[in-house]
């Protein structure tokens, strides 16, 4: 939960980084916000990837012989009836 929260706070800040910073024209100022938008820059491919990867961690996948993926999904209805979904 906590990738999901510190994503959507640097997706949030990141225009208003923009916008703030070409408020006063002081090198000062841009620099501060030169910074922190290169944090934000730099942070999110990361948050994604954690995301992302925390999504597909218990994601059961399979390569055939021509190394094309092939997921299953399960539902469970019933502890013992379960359908298998295939996507190709």
């Amino acid at each position: 939960m906590l990738p999901y929260s510190l994503m959507l706070t640097a997706l949030f800040f990141r225009p208003i980084g923009f916008g703030y910073r070409a408020k006063i024209d002081n090198p000062t100022w841009r620099a501060v916000w030169d910074w922190g938008l290169l944090r934000v820059v730099l942070y999110l491919p990361l948050v994604f990837g954690v995301a992302f990867g925390n999504l597909l961690q218990d994601v059961p996948f399979e390569l055939n012989e021509l190394s094309q993926t092939t997921y299953r999904f399960f539902l469970c209805i019933i502890k013992t009836h379960c359908i298998t979904f295939a996507v190709c």
